[in-house]
């Protein structure tokens, strides 16, 4: 998946090929989106996590054609940042991180309902940055340092 911003605040998201067929245009401001991530489930649907200026989070479900099926929108809370979406089967995982280095991984239903969370950290000089899927099924929550060190820690099950 491809996600690109232009000129006129428009969005474009490409599912495979950036052809007509495969490519869903939606409008956001730059006031109201930092970034955005997608991640594609076992079910063929889309979810995209775009996060708000603010530290909230808006997640869309969008089906194998890229039509809008449903969102939920998250946060902000206190001192929590959004930092990265994964995708597990039909499930969504949600990785935050707090001021003081902590991090919480959200574990959402295929509908994009919350379910549950596991904290990790704080870890003295770490600072989570990322969340994976390995080749067998596993989670991976990616850390580093200012001196760019890097780690994973692997969680199987929320």
């Amino acid at each position: 998946m491809d996600i690109g911003c232009f000129d006129n605040d428009q969005v474009q998201i490409y599912l495979g090929r950036r052809g007509a067929r495969n490519r869903l245009g939606l409008s956001a401001r730059a006031a109201s989106a930092q970034t955005q991530v997608g991640a594609v489930g076992a079910d063929g649907y889309t979810r995209a996590m775009w996060r708000g200026t603010d530290g909230s989070i808006s997640l869309w479900k969008l089906d194998p054609v890229l039509n809008y099926v449903g969102s939920h929108v998250y946060g902000p809370y206190g001192g929590w940042s959004p930092v990265s979406l994964a995708m597990l089967g039909n499930n969504s995982y949600v990785l935050w991180r707090y001021t003081d280095g902590t991090a919480d991984i959200w574990l959402l239903d295929a509908n994009l309902n919350f379910i549950g969370s596991k904290t990790f950290g704080p870890a003295s000089g770490w600072t989570p940055e990322g969340l994976g899927v390995d080749p067998y099924g596993n989670l991976r929550l990616v850390w580093h340092t200012p001196a760019n060190q890097v780690t994973a820690w692997v969680s199987m099950q929320l």
